[in-house]
């Protein structure tokens, strides 16, 4: 969600900029930092969820469980 939202909000201040000036800024400020930002936060988010793929089953294995998204430890 937060890199959708850097994205929309480096196209916003792209968009809506009068000066030139005013344009050239906001162009880096997206190409510089929010854009970079929001491929970073997208990079996270796919990396997390490949992670919680493959430890699903080690967990299971170590008697977790997994209930309504929360992992609940063994019994013991």
């Amino acid at each position: 969600m937060t890199g959708t939202l850097l994205v929309c909000d480096a196209w916003f201040d792209v968009l809506t900029t009068r000066a030139r000036s005013e344009v050239v800024v906001a162009g880096f400020e997206a190409a510089l930092v929010e854009l970079p930002l929001a491929v970073l936060c997208f990079w996270m988010a796919t990396n997390l969820a490949r992670a919680v793929e493959i430890a699903v089953p080690f967990l299971r294995k170590a008697g977790f469980r997994v209930e309504g998204n929360r992992l609940v430890p063994p019994d013991d």
